[in-house]
């Protein structure tokens, strides 16, 4: 939540370390970076399909990590898939 709410602070143009009444301005952005997370909790067939490299690129993967697998399916749902 943290790291989302960071960014999304800085992407509205703020300095990482800005403050805001004594506390941190990202603190601001955690209801948002909540949205985020609820939205990409449960994922598509696609990124399901990348997460488990069964996608037309690659076979079928057993060895894929945890991380790998990750990765692969936010890539898929940043390329609309």
């Amino acid at each position: 939540m943290e790291r989302i709410a960071r960014a999304l602070c800085t992407h509205d143009g703020n300095p990482p370390n800005a403050t805001m009444n004594g506390k941190p301005l990202w603190c601001d952005y955690l209801p948002e970076a909540q949205v985020v997370l609820l939205a990409i909790r449960e994922p598509n067939d696609d990124m399901v399909d990348a997460g488990i490299g069964t996608g037309v690129e690659r076979p079928v993967r057993l060895d894929i990590s945890p991380r790998s697998a990750w990765e692969a399916m936010i890539d898929a749902a940043l390329d609309g898939r």
